[in-house]
């Protein structure tokens, strides 16, 4: 059997660049969508743990935030205004937890990525 040069097929150069360039672009992206979204996690992560902890029945709307602030210091949490992005409302019966937030990330040159996290409500009853 003879092989020939020319019926051999490969990836040529350009086929090189164009799995690179992709590749790097997908890198790119996700490194640019890991911290938002790992961010995010651990938000509510501290979140759900604010209201499954028995004391926050009988905290007010202050002492709420600022247990919220100190968990979000303490796990360096960027992106989240406290004031802006956190709502809290303390009623009768239920103390209730909205946050609901917009990151915005550049990805390369002037195109950005945008994550919305909207409707994470947590609710705690009160006796």
């Amino acid at each position: 059997m003879q092989h020939n040069i020319r019926s051999q097929a490969g990836v040529s150069i350009f086929g090189w660049l164009l799995i690179i360039a992709l590749i790097a672009f997908f890198v790119t992206t996700i490194l640019t969508l890991y911290p938002m979204y790992y961010n995010h996690y651990k938000a509510m992560a501290h979140l759900k743990s604010i209201t499954n902890n028995p004391a926050t029945e009988k905290m007010n709307k202050k002492e709420i935030r600022r247990a919220i602030g100190k968990r979000f210091q303490v796990d360096n949490i960027e992106f989240i205004n406290l004031k802006e992005d956190i709502d809290i409302e303390v009623k009768k019966k239920k103390i209730t937890i909205n946050l609901s937030y917009e990151v915005k990330a550049p990805l390369m040159g002037n195109i950005s990525v945008v994550g919305d996290f909207y409707d994470n409500v947590f609710e705690v009853s009160r006796p």
